[in-house]
């Protein structure tokens, strides 16, 4: 299913604004090698949307696409509808901005690590699209995980996804940056999918892919969810 993800590291950018390689203060957590690992591992879930992509409706949202969003990724774009609305959410300042000049969309500029997160992006949509509740039909969180509080964002998604709405997670436990991570990240593949259940989504599919790099401290767990129980 991932063979099609083939990179030609040479050609992954990964010289940042704001986040220069020359000032990288996170040292080999954060280096050019590291930067490739994040890129390609992020690409592993695009195989999973493309089954899906029959119902991925006309509204998606991406979750910290940082500078990497798999909405714009070529292998992927192209399946999607031609009206199709793409909406990213990220709150680094650096990032926001690349996005805004490089791929003309919806841009939700909100602390994912703010107590008032689910409160903050309420607000935001119903500012920008009147009747915002069950606004997505597809959101997508890559490598994120780590970073948050992951089951306040599980509950605050729960209610701006439509029925039957879909939900990709591609995230490896404690990968990345350890001085960012969030004290409330899952610890373990088997409480994401606790917390998600709990939360009232159904698991439609999940698996657990053998480590691509050494430097992964853990499989890399893909889920697919849906808002609609039973599925």
């Amino acid at each position: 299913m991932l063979d099609f993800i083939v990179e030609d590291k040479e050609k992954i950018v990964v010289e940042w604004p704001g986040w220069s390689l020359s000032d990288n203060k996170y040292g080999a957590e954060f280096d050019k090698e590291a930067r490739i690992r994040m890129v390609i591992g992020s690409r592993k879930l695009i195989p999973y949307i493309l089954k899906y992509r029959h119902g991925l409706g006309d509204s998606l949202l991406e979750i910290g696409p940082f500078f990497n969003p798999l909405l714009r990724f070529s292998g992927l774009r192209e399946f999607l509808a031609e009206d199709a609305s793409v909406t990213f959410l990220e709150n680094d300042p650096n990032a926001v901005a690349w996005l805004r000049r490089n791929h003309p969309c919806r841009i939700l500029e909100i602390d994912m690590n703010s107590a008032s997160f689910t409160d903050d992006l309420q607000t935001k949509l119903a500012s920008e699209t009147p009747g915002y509740a069950n606004s997505f039909n597809t959101i997508i969180i890559s490598q994120v995980l780590n970073y948050i509080d992951h089951s306040l964002l599980f509950r605050s998604l729960f209610q701006v996804l439509r029925p039957g709405g879909l939900l990709f997670i591609n995230n490896v436990i404690n990968y990345g940056i350890p001085p960012l991570f969030s004290p409330k990240r899952p610890r373990s593949n088997k409480e994401i999918i606790k917390t998600a259940m709990e939360t009232g989504y159904t698991v439609l599919e999940r698996n657990t892919i053998p480590k691509h790099f050494k430097n992964e401290p853990q499989r890399r767990l893909i889920v697919v969810l849906s808002t609609t129980p039973g599925m």
